[in-house]
């Protein structure tokens, strides 16, 4: 078979076009959870978790710290596409696109456009803490125990 220079630089720019539609399709389509992942996971009891800690509990994505007002959690789902941000000393980096967050969670670089989600902390059977991933509340939210 005879291909012509013309035909096979239409036949590669057609597999690289649609090679990158796919890719952009799986891009735009991405998800950060599925409605089977799990929300709530129980942790210890509060006076595990001393003041100024900082404890990284992976299976949550999350990272609870307790200071001089209480308990608090902060995803470590970066809000641009989900991936998992690194924890650093004084803030957070996203290992896929760059973002930067300072420790408090606000964004201080992008392409992120908002800052890390502060999730729900409760107490729950046999007073044990409750990290609630699906449940976004306030930065100044703790929970006093």
């Amino acid at each position: 078979m005879n291909l012509s220079r013309r035909s096979f630089l239409q036949i590669s720019f057609s597999a690289s076009g649609l090679l990158t539609l796919g890719g952009l399709i799986k891009y735009l389509g991405y998800q950060t959870e599925t409605s089977s992942a799990q929300k709530t996971f129980t942790l210890d009891k509060p006076s595990t978790y001393s003041i100024h800690s900082a404890t990284h509990i992976a299976s949550a994505r999350a990272w609870m710290f307790r200071d001089e007002k209480g308990l608090y959690a902060i995803s470590t789902l970066c809000p641009h596409l989900g991936c998992a941000v690194e924890r650093r000393e004084g803030d957070y980096l996203c290992p896929c696109h760059g973002s930067r967050f300072l420790q408090n969670g606000d964004v201080v670089n992008g392409p992120a456009t908002r800052g890390l989600n502060f999730i729900r902390v409760s107490v729950g059977a046999e007073g044990k803490l409750q990290v609630h991933v699906d449940q976004i509340v306030s930065a100044t939210e703790r929970l006093t125990s």
